[in-house]
């Protein structure tokens, strides 16, 4: 008769009668794997090999010298997969979500080596069907490439058929935006003040307490 290690008889007998212990025996086993997959992503990610728990902390510690520094409300690892998915693309944009319906919406653009090169800021009240660009503005190096036009139309998504109007112009917003007009048939009302929820209240307010949503990938761009 075969001498059978203990751990087989226990799994032969919980066909018949289940083996209390099995359970924490697959959750062993799943931990050892999850410990796996993130030791072989960690180390795809930072081009090293990740064998023990003293390289992650490492990592975390190269993590204090990184630079440019990680958008906010991201992690170092987060930001570092982000880089990694778009290594193939010549801009990236993260999308900041509004905190209220009538907040702030904002786009940052990042080159390849993750240097921030441009932001746009945007407003949408549904109520009133208006928007409002608040903000854009876009490196040098990387002007008239069709990234502005690219930002104002998914601005736009965001209100299809609605009125729009900016805050004040520089004086290339004053070429910029007369441009567009014409291309995609929309005006953009210099201080339309044509919507009361999105203008400025007045007076102090003091900042926001609450947690900004943490920005995601815009692949839609």
């Amino acid at each position: 008769m075969p001498q059978w290690q203990p751990w087989v008889v226990r799994h032969l007998y919980s066909v018949i009668e289940p083996d209390p212990q099995y359970p924490s025996y697959l959750s062993a086993m799943k931990d050892q794997l999850d410990r796996a997959r993130e030791a072989e992503w960690i180390s795809m990610v930072y081009d090293r090999p990740i064998r023990t728990k003293g390289d992650i902390v490492d990592v975390s510690e190269e993590e204090k010298l990184v630079t440019p520094p990680v958008p906010e409300y991201l992690s170092p690892l987060r930001w570092r997969w982000i880089l990694f998915v778009t290594r193939r693309q010549e801009v990236r944009f993260l999308y900041w979500s509004p905190r209220h319906p009538a907040g702030h919406r904002r786009i940052r653009m990042f080159d390849r080596d993750g240097y921030d090169i441009g932001t746009l800021v945007w407003k949408v009240c549904d109520a009133c069907r208006v928007g409002s660009i608040n903000k854009i503005s876009i490196t040098t190096e990387y002007q008239r490439q069709g990234i502005g036009r690219r930002l104002i139309r998914r601005a736009l998504a965001d209100g299809s058929g609605y009125t729009w109007q900016t805050t004040g112009q520089s004086p290339e917003a004053k070429r910029f935006f007369p441009v567009l007009e014409k291309e995609m048939g929309t005006a953009f009302l210099q201080y339309g003040g044509v919507c009361e929820h999105l203008a400025s209240p007045p007076g102090y307010r003091p900042p926001p307490t609450d947690r900004r949503p943490r920005p995601v990938l815009e692949r839609g761009i």
